[in-house]
């Protein structure tokens, strides 16, 4: 079980609250190619408390189980800029999607920005609780 300090491998998946996808890591997506490869498998070392994800996604892993998948619908005032805007898209495609969905809550010059809540789908590979000296950070 994920506690706060512990570090979790994870997968994810971020998109709009329509359903429109913007970039994942470890799912296996075909437009989340990076220098052609396929992404599936692969994770995301994070330290719950460092915010290296959004804040409401730390707070939604607490508790979860190696395995375990949750969407955390994010309102912005708990989404990615709570963590500097990580995790970062790896590739072109992920990061003009994401531009995009700053321009929504910034406003373009013409439209005024909104509070445009993103869902972040994210899935527990590994936990490894904070005791354990096999983590290097």
């Amino acid at each position: 079980e994920v506690l706060p300090g512990d570090v979790v491998d994870v997968t994810y998946e971020v998109s709009k609250t329509n359903g429109d996808y913007i970039y994942s890591l470890g799912r296996g997506r075909p437009d989340s190619r990076v220098n052609g490869r396929d992404d599936f498998g692969d994770t995301i070392r994070v330290r719950l408390g460092r915010q290296d994800v959004p804040v409401a996604v730390e707070r939604a892993m607490v508790g979860m189980k190696t395995g375990g998948i949750r969407r955390v619908e994010m309102a912005p005032q708990v989404g990615f800029a709570t963590s500097g805007w990580r995790p970062e898209p790896l590739n072109f495609a992920g990061r003009q999607r994401m531009e995009r969905y700053k321009k929504l809550l910034t406003g373009n010059g013409l439209q005024p920005g909104y509070n445009a809540a993103i869902l972040f789908e994210v899935e527990i590979v590994r936990v490894r609780p904070q005791g354990d000296q096999a983590t290097a950070s």
